[in-house]
């Protein structure tokens, strides 16, 4: 199937058609099932995941409509499913061992040893966090599903590469497109927001340089 067919058959499960949701397990569910015995996930944990997953997919839940819904077409709906079926085991693998010194790991990554970044810290910090989210929002499907696996649900690159089943080197470049994305349109906002001199810009873009992996981690902790 090409993306335009894939497409079709994900608007039609997105609509309750009984036959295209059919067709999409038959098509994809050995590929989904694949993707989490990679990850170790039992028999047993494999059953309560995809019961899970169809109602995300195929139902929705909580007032959400079905995610299925939110595929758009850009890439292989089989990479797609893969990548949703890894995220929700991954979530009930971090649900089950959630500690509490999380946040104050993060914190010491970014003690504040330059006083210049520091400053910027204090003077800009809360237009760089929205920055930031809104430069994520802005990036395409496929990064933004590359940075959730890395920095959201820590799976290394190899691990990523055989959700989609390319070569670790393309899942390498894929994030760091993303990350030369994010801190360009991080930039960007700033500017565009703040109206901010280039002398004032240059130190804020050193803080997304300096920031980037923390701010990802962070962001991942509350998308």
């Amino acid at each position: 199937m090409d993306d335009r067919e894939d497409l079709e058959l994900a608007r039609a499960c997105a609509s309750g058609q009984a036959d295209a949701i059919a067709e999409l397990e038959r098509r994809f569910g050995a590929g989904i099932e694949g993707a989490l015995r990679r990850l170790r996930v039992g028999p047993s944990e494999i059953t309560e995941l995809r019961q899970a997953l169809r109602e995300k997919l195929f139902v929705g839940s909580e007032g959400r409509p079905p995610a299925i819904g939110s595929y758009e077409g850009k890439g292989p709906l089989a990479a797609w499913l893969r990548a949703v079926a890894v995220r929700a085991a991954l979530s009930v693998r971090r649900a089950e061992r959630r500690d509490v010194d999380g946040e104050s790991k993060l914190d010491a990554a970014v003690s504040d040893d330059d006083p210049e970044l520091a400053e910027v810290r204090r003077t800009y910090g809360a237009a760089f966090k929205q920055a930031f989210q809104d430069a994520f929002g802005l990036l395409a499907p496929r990064e933004r599903n590359v940075i959730r696996l890395v920095y959201g649900d820590g799976l290394a690159v190899e691990q990523v590469a055989a959700v989609y089943g390319v070569h670790r080197v393309s899942v390498s470049r894929w994030l760091a497109d993303a990350r030369d994305g994010l801190h360009r349109k991080t930039r960007a906002l700033l500017r565009e927001r703040l109206g901010l001199a280039d002398r004032d810009l240059a130190s804020v873009a050193r803080l997304c340089l300096s920031d980037i992996d923390v701010s990802l981690e962070r962001l991942m902790r509350g998308a």
